[in-house]
């Protein structure tokens, strides 16, 4: 696995068609490209290169994608259904890239979901991270007959009598629920954190969602792992299964006893962000059908999940955005492939600029949101970098970085900054 990590860095530069030399910032010296293998994880460089892939209108007008039968589109909503998975009747064959990097490689995929190893594999223990096995994963099946899995951490001393917070986290594209255990440092502070306030019940409850493997209605090829946030069913019961498994492991803990409901948190990366943003915005007011809510959002590098798939597809843009007072905390990169600010912004994805996500989620949602920049060595800074100097070797890499300090190797962890966001926003 490690030797496809140097791949994909490799591949990553080469895609990008810079000179590294002119590429100001990460990846100015040769020693990013050398390093690279270690700090990129498949998922996260598959998310990143995928989600800003590049589509020409005639590709997007020549490609309806797997929604094509009946109307696509329900008029300021979103997708009319949801976004169809992988099957035996139906592989998907236009695989994210990173799937073809793997060892072996995969060139098909037939399933709608796949088990994860709820701990940390060969990826992790390459980047440093410790070593962790959380057992196997928890199971549902969901009302589409697909078996769904979650990975899940209990500190020491969780019970009905002695309940903690919960964070649920959601990968990014290509990734799935290992991905916690191998690109971040969550699973190191769960056990002791403290996100209760109370020195009683030290730690929280750890949830790693795996994602389903969805055929992306985009004419890119960018089949795998994802979140969808395209069929915005956001009542509840939600007919949108991604949205349906949320409810249903909120409702279980909290139905448990081990879950103190006051303090039910959500977190994501990339195409997580905007999944785990889309849940934040709707449950905070609506609750789920076991009349849980969300207390709060803190996201990485995430964009606009109201948007739609393609530029083709407007009537699929959420208008009007619904409100929500979530608090919400969105950490990004001032040079980032989910573009800082419209100045940087390559126009390939609609929605992934976050200054004008952030502007309607204050404006138009009504979000309290908090707004974190950092820099390539995790330091936060005022503004955005200047466009001229953010190309698109440096967005990258600085993109597939979970901001623990780990992946850019700068020793910064924006972690406790979202976590105490959280901490400091429970429910009234």
């Amino acid at each position: 696995m490690l030797g496809a990590l140097a791949w994909i860095a490799a591949l990553a530069l080469a895609a990008c068609g810079d000179d590294p030399g002119t590429d100001a910032g990460a990846g100015a010296d040769a020693g990013v490209g050398a390093d690279a293998g270690a700090d990129m994880d498949a998922a996260a460089a598959t998310d990143a290169g995928a989600d800003a892939g590049a589509e020409t209108d005639a590709e997007i007008a020549a490609d309806a994608g797997p929604l094509d039968a009946g109307p696509y589109c329900l008029d300021g909503v979103g997708l009319a259904r949801p976004v169809p998975v992988c099957s035996t009747a139906e592989p998907c064959t236009e695989l994210l890239a990173s799937y073809a990097l793997l060892d072996p490689p995969v060139d098909r995929i037939e399933t709608a979901s796949d088990r994860p190893v709820c701990g940390t594999t060969s990826v992790g223990t390459g980047r440093g991270q410790p070593m962790f096995d959380d057992g196997a994963p928890s199971t549902w099946t969901d009302p589409d007959g697909v078996d769904r899995f979650w990975c899940e951490h209990r500190p020491a001393g969780t019970s009905s009598t002695s309940p903690r917070p919960v964070v649920i986290w959601v990968p990014p594209s290509g990734s799935t629920a290992d991905g916690l255990y191998d690109t971040t440092s969550l699973r190191s502070k769960a056990p002791t954190y403290d996100l209760s306030g109370d020195p009683t019940r030290p730690g929280f409850i750890l949830v790693s969602i795996q994602p389903r493997n969805l055929r992306w209605p985009t004419a890119d090829p960018q089949q795998g792992t994802k979140s969808d946030s395209f069929f915005r069913d956001l009542g509840a019961p939600s007919t949108n299964p991604d949205i349906a498994l949320l409810d249903h492991v909120v409702d279980a803990l909290v139905s448990e006893g081990v879950a103190d409901p006051a303090r039910i948190f959500v977190s994501g990366w990339s195409n997580g962000a905007r999944m785990s943003g889309l849940y934040g915005i709707a449950r905070h007011g609506t609750p789920t059908p076991g009349g849980n809510q969300i207390a709060a959002v803190a996201n990485y590098s995430g964009g606009d999940p109201f948007a739609p798939p393609t530029f083709a597809d407007e009537a699929c843009r959420g208008v009007p955005y619904p409100t929500s007072t979530v608090p919400f905390l969105l950490v990004s990169r001032t040079c980032d492939e989910i573009a800082c600010n419209a100045a940087a912004d390559d126009m390939a994805v609609p929605g992934n600029v976050v200054e004008p996500w952030v502007t309607a989620l204050r404006d138009q949602i009504g979000a309290d949101v908090t707004w974190v920049r950092i820099d390539d060595d995790g330091v936060e800074r005022a503004a955005c970098a200047i466009a001229g100097l953010c190309g698109p070797t440096r967005a990258l890499l600085n993109h597939v970085r979970w901001p623990d300090g780990v992946g850019d190797r700068s020793g910064n962890d924006l972690e406790p900054r979202m976590l105490d966001f959280l901490r400091d926003h429970p429910l009234p």
